[in-house]
C-alpha cells in the first residue's frame, strides 16, 4: 500500500477571506490561497493553478476545496485512505445534484456502492478535488499558460485529466455540501449548486461499481439514458429513455402500467402537476423506475443504506425539476416528489427482479467487484 503524505489547500478570493479561514481552521491547514489577481476577470483557473501548485515536494498527493463548502468531518480520513487505495486516480467528493455524474452516482448509491467512476466528457468537479502531487503540480504547469483566454477550472482540469490518462472516480456519498453564498464566478446566474447526495455522518463503502454501460440522467424535467459507447468511440451518448429497453433491459410497458397505477391512487398528482406539468412529473417516474431497475441488476444481494438510497432519490426529483420552478419552489414539494421517486425506484427493482435480469456481483479484494449475469459461471462535456 502507497505510503501516503497529503497536502492540503483551500482556495479563495479576498472577498470571502474570512469564509476561507474558517473552513481552512476547521480542516487544520494553514494553506489559504486567494486570488492573486482579485480586481481582475473573476478567474476560478487563475486561482486555481496557485492552489495546486502548493502541493509540497514531499506530498504524494494534494487537495484542493474551495471555499463555499461544508464538509464531512470524515472528508480528510477518506481522502487519506482514497489516496492510499487509488494512489494514481483523481477523487472527487462533491457532484452536482443535475449534472451526468450526479446519475453515476445515483446509480451506485442504489446499488450499494461507495465509488463510481466519472462519466467521460463531463467537466471534472473541482469542489473537492484529490489529485496524486505529480499531477496537481502538472496541471498548474498546464492550466498557467490558459489563464488568458480561460476562466473554468473544471473544464481545464478534464482537458489535463484525460490528456494524461488519469481516471477520476467520484465518493458516494459526496463528502462536502455547497454553500449557498454568493459566486464570485457568476455560476449563481445558471441554478442552484448542491450535492447529489452529501450525508455527513456517512463514508462510502468500499465497493467500486463497474461493469455498467448506460445510466438513466434527469435534468430540466426531461429524462434521457446515456449510454457509453464501444471500443473505438467510448464517449457516453445521450439517447432517449423510449429505448431503455435495449440499453438497460429495462420493461417500458410495466414502466407505464406502474405511473398510471401510481396517478390514479395518489392525490399528491394533481397538487404537483398544477406546479409542475404532468409531462415532467411523469419523466421522473421513468427516470427513478430506469434508475431502481437499473441498481438493481448492478448490486449483490444487500442493498444500500436507506438514507444513502433516500437521499439520492430526494435530490433527483428536486435537482432535475429546478428550471421549472425555484429552488424554494422545489424544496417546498420536495417530500411529494420523493415519494413519487422512491415509488417508481421500488417499481424499477421489482421489475429487474421478476424479469430474471438480476446480475450476481461478487466482492474482489480491495473492494472492487466483478459483474457476471444470471446463469453465468462467475469470472472475473461541458456542464450539463
Amino acid at each position: 500500500m502507497t505510503t501516503v503524505r497529503m497536502t492540503t489547500a483551500v482556495m479563495t478570493h479576498p472577498r470571502r477571506a474570512p469564509l476561507a479561514r474558517r473552513l481552512a481552521q476547521r480542516l487544520g491547514t494553514p494553506c489559504v490561497v486567494a486570488d492573486p489577481e482579485p480586481a481582475g476577470r473573476p478567474s476560478a483557473l487563475r486561482t486555481s493553478v496557485e492552489a495546486w501548485s502548493r502541493a509540497t515536494g514531499d506530498a504524494t498527493h494534494h487537495l484542493v476545496v474551495q471555499d463555499d463548502i461544508e464538509p464531512s468531518p470524515a472528508l480528510l480520513s477518506t481522502a487519506q485512505e482514497a489516496a492510499e487505495r487509488f494512489p494514481e486516480q483523481a477523487v472527487a467528493f462533491y457532484t452536482n445534484w443535475d449534472c451526468r455524474n450526479a446519475s453515476a452516482v445515483r446509480l451506485a448509491a442504489l446499488a450499494g456502492a461507495g465509488w463510481v467512476p466519472a462519466i467521460d466528457g463531463e467537466y471534472t468537479p473541482t469542489l473537492a478535488l484529490l489529485l496524486p502531487a505529480r499531477h496537481a503540480r502538472g496541471f498548474a504547469r498546464y492550466a498557467q499558460r490558459l489563464v488568458p483566454t480561460h476562466t473554468d477550472d473544471d473544464e481545464v482540469m478534464t482537458e489535463y485529466l484525460a490528456a494524461q490518462g488519469v481516471p477520476v472516480l467520484l465518493s458516494v456519498p459526496n463528502l462536502v455540501e455547497h454553500l449557498g453564498v454568493t459566486s464570485i464566478a457568476g455560476n449563481d446566474l445558471e441554478r442552484e449548486r448542491r450535492a447529489c447526495c452529501y450525508l455527513p455522518d456517512q463514508v462510502p463503502a468500499p465497493r467500486v461499481l463497474t461493469g455498467f454501460t448506460a445510466v438513466p440522467h434527469f435534468r430540466a424535467g426531461q429524462v434521457r439514458v446515456l449510454v457509453r459507447g464501444d471500443g473505438r468511440s467510448p464517449r457516453w451518448a445521450s439517447t432517449a429513455w423510449t429505448t431503455a429497453n435495449e440499453s438497460l433491459g429495462a420493461d417500458i410497458a410495466r414502466l407505464g402500467d406502474g405511473w398510471r397505477a401510481w396517478i390514479g391512487r395518489n392525490p399528491d398528482f394533481t397538487v404537483l402537476a398544477d406546479r409542475f406539468g404532468a409531462q415532467p412529473l411523469r419523466s421522473l417516474w421513468a427516470a427513478a423506475f430506469l434508475l431502481g431497475h437499473a441498481a438493481r441488476t448492478l448490486r449483490p444481494s444487500r442493498g444500500p443504506a436507506e438514507s444513502l438510497r433516500s437521499e439520492a432519490l430526494r435530490t433527483l426529483a428536486v435537482g432535475g425539476l429546478l428550471t421549472l420552478t425555484s429552488a424554494a419552489g422545489a424544496e417546498e414539494a420536495a417530500h411529494r416528489l420523493h415519494l413519487l421517486a422512491d415509488s417508481a425506484a421500488r417499481s424499477g427493482d421489482a421489475a429487474a427482479a421478476s424479469r430474471g435480469s438480476v446480475a450476481r456481483v461478487r466482492e474482489e479484494p480491495g473492494g472492487s467487484s466483478v459483474r457476471t449475469s444470471k446463469g453465468e459461471c462467475d469470472a472475473p462535456h461541458h456542464r450539463d
